[in-house]
């Protein structure tokens, strides 16, 4: 099928129409020239993503490890001051989601994410010297802001590469090494910890100047590394080029999506993207209010401040394996809500547990509970963004999608991280009360999701036969169209 988008097919009757919507590969799996290429394209684009997570996971989370080693002893902050560090982040972070969404569309994404990942590493060092809670704060403000743009573009980089039915495997490839951060910053602090007095510096300061350092050597790697396009990678050969670029083309997925005021009045009036928006609200909330308690969960159980920070490796670490499993399960079933659902069951259980077992007794219970519930949640969030990407009908609709789910996502942490108040320790009946719903909701929405998609999608079979009944010219946009149907 030719990749223009206007030539017509006036003289197509309705069997040629038939066979030429069929020409449209139902699973791209199927073409071994895709594949090969898209082989060479995981190797090369996929590992500097997943680098860059780690090191944006690593920065904001940081917080959590100094508050064990000193940081609001020495800079004298009470539980209030600390939680609005932690929450302001996010304030900033979610506000400029969308913005960054919109830069992406004019620059070429290697630029555009090594100058965010460079800026990103110098407020990250400059955190390491705030000498107060105000200074604190500005550090906390400008993380977010510099960090804000780096996923979405990810997600809408990765998704110019691949097919729609293998996207979830790609985002959670890099995402797993998200999650894997929790295990290498409880490492990472604990090493840095006797670092304490070096330079006269106290440890949780190396913690952010050590990860800041490392952040802006690595923005100028990703320079060299990090691919742009199918056509201006010369790795790729001319089949291999083509072979990217005809299957977006038979997606609807090829040329270069300008922000257009309509593509966000399409999202915001889009049920499956609130939905969607919902459940990526719900993983934030639970995940980053659970997460930056950990450790000190971890020590009410009766650990030391050290070995907590060990005791989280297997927590992320069984995260991180569940994770990869479910993005592979989804990508082959070509389905999204059943570890949605899932994920959120097993979120739910294990937070059953954390709040019914003593919290003077049964440590090893508990434990179990912490590698449940993260394995449950962290699961669940490639398939809630894969999910908004799948099921937009168009590139630039889903370039503002993404953006727009993260940004609201974004901003609902804000309740997660101020949801588990230190008065209420170590029962913490709001944050677990709060998560509990959440988990509990998302299963809902999920499962109601899937029924309205398969509905959606009988509608759109209906449409489809009545347009081939009609024997009218159609266009080869017009049969990419007619062939779309939503992913349950």
């Amino acid at each position: 099928m030719s990749s223009s988008k206007n030539s017509s097919l006036p003289d197509l009757n309705e069997k040629e129409v038939v066979q030429a919507v069929s020409a449209v590969p139902e699973d791209p799996r199927g073409d071994a020239e895709l594949q090969r290429a898209l082989r060479k394209v995981d190797f090369r684009l996929i590992p500097p993503l997943a680098i860059l997570y780690l090191f944006s996971y690593l920065d904001r989370g940081s917080l959590a490890n100094a508050s064990i080693f000193g940081i609001k002893q020495d800079l004298g902050l009470s539980p209030q001051q600390y939680n609005m560090l932690v929450t302001v982040f996010f304030f900033t972070y979610g506000g400029m989601e969308v913005p960054g969404g919109i830069i992406l569309s004019y620059v070429k994404p290697k630029y555009w994410i090594a100058s965010i990942c460079f800026a990103w590493g110098i407020v990250m060092m400059s955190s390491g010297f705030v000498q107060n809670y105000a200074g604190a704060l500005v550090a906390r403000i400008f993380l977010g802001i510099t960090e804000a743009s780096f996923f979405p573009s990810a997600l809408v980089l990765v998704g110019n590469w691949y097919p729609r039915l293998q996207f979830q495997t790609r985002i959670t490839a890099f995402y797993v090494i998200g999650v894997f951060s929790g295990a290498f910053s409880g490492l990472l602090a604990y090493g840095i910890h006797y670092m304490d007095g070096v330079g006269g510096l106290a440890s949780w300061r190396w913690i952010f100047i050590l990860e800041g350092i490392a952040t802006v050597v690595l923005s100028s790697l990703i320079l060299i590394f990090l691919p742009n396009d199918p056509e201006s990678s010369n790795w790729l050969t001319r089949s291999e080029k083509d072979a990217i670029l005809a299957n977006n083309s038979a997606e609807g997925n090829d040329g270069h999506a300008h922000f257009e005021w309509r593509y966000l009045k399409e999202v915001v009036t889009d049920y499956k993207v609130w939905m969607c928006t919902w459940l990526s609200s719900s993983v934030n909330i639970v995940t980053f209010g659970f997460s930056y308690n950990l450790p000190s969960i971890l020590v009410q159980m009766g650990y030391k401040a050290e070995i907590a920070q060990l005791m989280t490796v297997p927590v992320y670490a069984s995260a991180c394996l569940f994770t990869l499993v479910s993005g592979i399960y989804s990508d082959r079933r070509q389905v999204r809500s059943h570890m949605i659902v899932v994920g959120f069951t097993g979120a739910l259980l294990g937070l059953v547990l954390l709040y019914v077992f003593p919290k003077d007794r049964n440590p090893g219970a508990r434990y179990a509970g912490c590698m449940i519930l993260m394995s449950g949640i962290y699961m669940s969030f490639p398939g809630t963004v894969a999910w908004t990407s799948n099921n937009a009908e168009s590139k630039g609709k889903r370039n503002i999608a993404m953006a727009f789910q993260l940004t609201i996502a974004s901003l609902a942490t804000t309740v997660g991280t101020n949801s588990y108040l230190a008065r209420e320790a170590p029962h913490y009946p709001t944050g677990f009360g709060l998560s509990m719903a959440m988990c509990a909701s998302s299963i809902l929405v999920a499962i109601s999701l899937n029924l309205l998609i398969r509905r959606a999608n009988r509608k759109l079979d209906e449409k489809e036969r009545e347009t081939l009944a009609a024997d009218m010219p159609i266009d080869e946009a017009d049969l990419v169209k007619l062939r779309f149907r939503y992913i349950t």
